[in-house]
C-alpha cells in the first residue's frame, strides 16, 4: 500500500482568512488532481500571524471546515 502526500507552504495574506482559504482550496484541488491522497497545510494557513487572532477565529464546523469537506 502506498500513500501520496502533498505538502503546501503557501504565502498568505495575514488577517484575510477568506482569501487564504480560497488559495488553499485551489492548491488542494491541484494536489488531488495530481494524485495526492492527503494534502497538508501549515498551522497558520488561514489568518497568519496577527494580533487579531481571536477576532478571526471560527467554530470547528465553520466555513473553512465545510469548504474543505467538499
Amino acid at each position: 500500500m502506498s500513500l501520496r502526500i502533498a505538502v503546501v507552504q503557501q504565502n498568505g495574506n495575514p488577517g484575510n482568512p477568506e482569501e487564504n482559504r480560497n488559495k488553499a482550496l485551489l492548491f488542494a484541488e491541484q494536489a488531488l488532481d495530481q494524485g495526492a491522497d492527503v494534502v497538508l497545510f501549515h498551522e497558520e494557513l488561514l489568518v497568519g500571524y496577527t494580533p487579531d487572532l481571536r477576532a478571526l477565529a471560527e467554530p470547528v464546523d465553520g466555513e473553512t471546515t465545510q469548504a474543505f469537506q467538499q
